[in-house]
């Protein structure tokens, strides 16, 4: 499994994206592998978080575990970066807290090392991160505007949706 992850990452950095015909395919086999590799990690889709957002209430904390810099540029509406959680969020004791990065891998590991402090905490993942949301038709922000840019650590998890432009380093 992780050979053929590797694999997909590796031919996901030597191709342009306008060349992978099913992106989310590419992404929901990278983040079921990051399930089956975490599988105490509980896990919401796209659909599942948009219903959530709607709600607006403030029992949900949605939190961004990717770099600050990449939070600055596009981020999911409401998110907090996962740097600024505890000033924001003295206590999460009852809270649903909803944790996602670029695929999962930093969230996953952010909800690992969140809830050895706060066991009465529901922590979940959102499978596929960032780049299955935006797969998934929903929208990412800046200053509370809508933007069609996102920035990436490298070129390999430039998977986005046609019409969205990729900031690299």
């Amino acid at each position: 499994m992780k050979y053929i992850i590797l694999s997909l990452l590796f031919l996901t950095s030597c191709i342009d994206t306008e060349g992978i015909k099913n992106q989310k395919q590419v992404i929901t086999s990278m983040a079921t592998a990051l399930g089956k590799k975490y599988p105490s990690v509980k896990s919401v889709d796209c659909q599942y978080l948009s219903k959530r957002l709607l709600r607006r209430d403030n029992r949900l904390v949605l939190v961004d575990a990717r770099n600050i810099y990449q939070y600055d540029v596009s981020h999911i509406q409401r998110a907090i970066p996962l740097s600024k959680l505890h000033e924001t969020h003295q206590s999460l004791e009852g809270r649903e807290v909803i944790v996602y990065s670029t695929i999962g891998t930093r969230a996953t590991k952010a909800i690992l090392e969140l809830a050895k402090s706060n066991q009465k905490t529901e922590f979940k993942n959102l499978f596929g991160g960032i780049l299955d949301w935006l797969q998934c038709g929903e929208k990412i922000y800046k200053d509370n505007k809508e933007v069609k840019k996102i920035r990436f650590e490298n070129d390999a998890w430039n998977i986005v949706p046609k019409g969205y432009e990729s900031i690299l380093p």
